[in-house]
């Protein structure tokens, strides 16, 4: 969903090894190796839009702590 038009080739290598959330924030180089994308500089690109992904989020958590509203894990309360 996040990612240019160019990597919707690797969506059904995504979708075939449950690749979504969580497991989506912890891709390595080597597991992207593993899925199939062989070249080195489409695994180190896909890995830099995750990277901004994470980025965004911890941007957004951090605007809505300003806020007040930052809505813990379950457990941290």
């Amino acid at each position: 969903k996040h990612c240019p038009n160019q990597y919707q080739i690797y969506s059904e290598s995504f979708r075939q090894h449950d690749i979504t959330g969580r497991a989506l924030l912890r891709l390595t180089d080597k597991k992207l190796e593993r899925m199939g994308i062989a070249q080195e500089n489409l695994r180190q690109h896909i890995l830099q839009q995750v990277l901004q992904l994470k980025v965004r989020e911890e941007v957004r958590n951090l605007q809505l702590l300003t806020q007040g509203i930052l809505l813990l894990p379950s457990g941290w309360i």
